[in-house]
């Protein structure tokens, strides 16, 4: 990884947990990771492809295309990041259209949402 990429990687994360702390309220989605190789520790599905994070909690272990959903139920995401490299076209066609289909819930989350000034 290049000096720019990691610069830009660290104020990313920087920011978004400067934001997450602002937002956090019970069981809302404030990072949501796709694409991801999780270990779960339940033997019945010991492997996922997303999270769902609150704060410090773990919200939810699933599908890259349910934490998609989560992402754009809970906070009105309006960007999906899909890396090419690791990700293949029908899994990102799937998690496209779950995106695009999915409306935001409002209701609690619209409070937090409002507040989010980055």
């Amino acid at each position: 990884m290049n000096k720019s990429r990691a610069a830009f990687l660290a104020a990313s994360i920087i920011l978004l947990t400067a934001c997450a702390r602002q937002m956090v309220a019970r069981n809302d989605v404030t990072l949501a990771i796709v694409n991801a190789r999780v270990w779960t520790a339940n033997p019945r599905q010991p492997w996922a492809t997303g999270l769902a994070v609150s704060g410090d909690r773990i919200l939810s272990v699933g599908s890259s295309a349910e934490i998609a959903k989560l992402a754009r139920q809970h906070n009105n995401a309006n960007i999906i990041c899909l890396p090419s490299r690791f990700v293949g076209v029908e899994e990102a066609k799937e998690m496209v259209d779950i995106f695009l289909n999915t409306s935001f819930e409002g209701g609690r989350h619209q409070a937090r949402v409002d507040k989010i000034a980055c």
